[in-house]
């Protein structure tokens, strides 16, 4: 019968210079009043070692490389906004102290200025707020919905007064392994997202869960997407209206909704109809 199992690992260098690793298991095995017997294995593991390692060199290298990337993201949209911003102050200026001597062209120029430098320090913010909003660690924390809900319809309260908006939350959805400024991203984008493109009177959205799809959902009663255009919602700066219908807009909120759900471990999909709405489905691992 066994008794006790010794496992170790060696590392071995040979005379030609190269190394093994070896695990040595030694297991005891009791024979009675002719006393203690063991039984030794001994295993090659140097590609299985190997591969360890070099995953754990990938990994510090990933680390290193993201806080490099933050640093460089942090410098970069600050040293990128503030001439955008002075370029938007001195063309406000301009406009402000010289407006009536311009004519109508040249005063159709200084909005065009002031509107794209708007326009591309938005850019640079979103791309900033989904470098850190993609890699928030959801390990161990715990996310729910109805106090997330209801910031936001605060944090809209201008939008939804202005709009008629009509938001419509599930009662007792399940908490889900996320941050909660992850998932409050995640929503808000997609509410949103919804209300600006909507033609309705009043502009309903709905939030809720699906256990037919094992899925949340976002729904809205706005003015959908053509289904040959549903795959290009997610990528990136990707604009299917024109700017004059609906206004100007980075093009990145799906994107971020699309890493957040993806970093979460689920996956995100739309169901749409031209002039009803469309759903956005995604799941996210239950707490």
């Amino acid at each position: 019968m066994a008794d006790a199992v010794v496992t170790r690992d060696f590392r071995i260098e040979r005379a030609d210079g190269s190394v093994r690793w070896v695990r040595s298991q030694a297991t005891a095995l009791f024979a009675g009043p002719e006393g203690i017997r063991v039984i030794g294995i001994d295993q090659d593991i140097t590609n299985e070692t190997l591969r360890f390692h070099e995953i754990e060199r990938l990994q510090r290298e990933l680390v290193r490389s993201n806080s490099e990337l933050d640093d460089f993201a942090h410098i970069a949209s600050h040293d990128l906004k503030e001439p955008l911003r002075g370029i938007s102050n001195y063309a406000n200026f301009l406009k402000e102290d010289y407006g009536d001597e311009m004519d109508e062209t040249a005063n159709q120029y200084m909005d065009r200025m002031i509107s794209l430098s708007k326009n591309l320090s938005d850019m640079i913010a979103d791309l900033l707020r989904m470098s850190r909003i993609t890699r928030l660690d959801s390990n161990g924390q715990t996310a729910e919905w109805q106090p997330i809900i209801d910031d936001i319809r605060e944090s809209l309260a201008f939008t939804f007064e202005e709009k008629q908006v009509e938001l419509v939350a599930q009662e007792g959805l399940d908490d889900v392994q996320l941050d909660p400024a992850a998932l409050r991203e995640l929503l808000r984008n997609l509410i949103v997202n919804g209300i600006k493109y909507n033609e309705s009177d009043t502009p309903r959205i709905e939030v809720g869960y699906d256990a037919s799809q094992n899925a949340f959902f976002v729904k809205d009663n706005g003015i959908g997407i053509a289904e040959q255009h549903i795959g290009e919602v997610f990528a990136p700066f990707r604009h299917l209206n024109p700017h004059d219908r609906f206004g100007r807009s980075t093009g990145l909120g799906a994107t971020i909704c699309q890493k957040l759900v993806e970093n979460a471990g689920g996956k995100i999909w739309i169901t749409s109809e031209v002039g009803t709405g469309s759903k956005f489905w995604f799941t996210l691992p239950k707490a």
